[in-house]
């Protein structure tokens, strides 16, 4: 059953999520309004934080201070390649970092349309690069994004299997936004959606990458063969999830172990309300779980 907190939520990301960033608002104040809403959600207790550069890009490190186990989690903000930083995921990466012991590393990669694709691929290929050249066991890393991020993830375990590099041991890929040429969304997922809308992604595609770029800017539409365990999750309202469900039964059929969850009722990218949604705490817990069980298991797909 959804908790009163969650629908409370929900109410208020369709009011004051939805219509604000799915308007044609000025970029400089789609920035500013998801930092602000960001800044309001805390971290948990005895999370440390560390402003550091890896592989030249300016990031933050965050550790439990329980203890730190050798699970190290490379971590991709979503806000459509075109907003947000890594103070939007810096309260859901706290409780990631609390809830299975891990490093999570979230680099603040360049944005478009000031730095177009490839840009922000190439960020997280030079970041992935450098965790593992510091001596970051590839066995315990995980490359992982929560919307248009998940697409950085993608490419950044695309790029280590392409250049015969060590492979992440997973890809973790929340609410993922990783086809950005179509978009089709049936009308009662439409309405569902408390959160995005297809106008909003098809406005911010355009300022990531340009038309003729879309498709080669899809790490989705890559060929998936050869790729390490991939965690999805997705929102059951949520209109990427028609997107989400045709990449897992792709990767499935190239041989790939997927580990794929669907929340009941939730919405985009809740895990990165960890802090105000139990629904949102519950799925990072699990996603914890999952994390601990693809480091310890050969085979975690199922």
């Amino acid at each position: 059953m959804t908790t009163m907190r969650a629908l409370a939520i929900r109410a208020m990301v369709r009011i004051g999520f939805k219509h604000v960033i799915g308007a044609p608002i000025p970029l400089a104040w789609r920035r500013a309004y998801l930092e602000a809403l960001a800044r309001q959600l805390p971290l948990p207790d005895g999370v440390t934080t560390e402003r550091l550069p890896i592989g030249g890009i300016p990031s933050v490190r965050l550790r439990p201070s329980t203890g730190v186990s050798p699970l190290h989690v490379l971590h991709f903000h979503g806000g459509g390649f075109v907003a947000g930083s890594p103070r939007l995921s810096l309260s859901f990466a706290g409780h990631l970092a609390e809830a299975c012991g891990c490093t999570v590393d979230l680099p603040d990669y360049r944005r478009a349309p000031e730095h177009p694709y490839p840009a922000a691929p190439q960020d997280a290929w030079r970041a992935y690069q450098s965790l593992i050249e510091s001596g970051v066991d590839s066995r315990n890393l995980i490359v992982a994004g929560e919307s248009a991020g998940a697409a950085l993830a993608l490419s950044a375990a695309l790029k280590a299997r392409d250049e015969g590099a060590p492979p992440p041991a997973a890809v973790v890929m929340l609410s993922p936004w990783i086809e950005l040429d179509t978009l089709s969304v049936g009308r009662r997922l439409k309405a569902a959606d408390p959160a995005l809308t297809e106008g909003a992604a098809k406005r911010t595609a355009r300022l990531y990458a340009p038309p003729y770029c879309l498709k080669e800017a899809s790490p989705a539409l890559s060929s998936l063969a050869g790729l390490p365990c991939l965690i999805v999750h997705c929102g059951e309202y949520e209109i990427l999830r028609p997107q989400a469900e045709a990449f897992v039964t792709r990767a499935k059929s190239a041989g790939v172990p997927v580990v794929y969850r669907v929340l009941p009722k939730m919405w985009h990218a809740v895990h990165v309300l960890a802090a105000v949604v139990p629904e949102g705490r519950h799925a990072v817990e699990q996603l914890a779980d999952e994390l601990v069980d693809v480091t310890t298991r050969q085979d975690p797909g199922t």
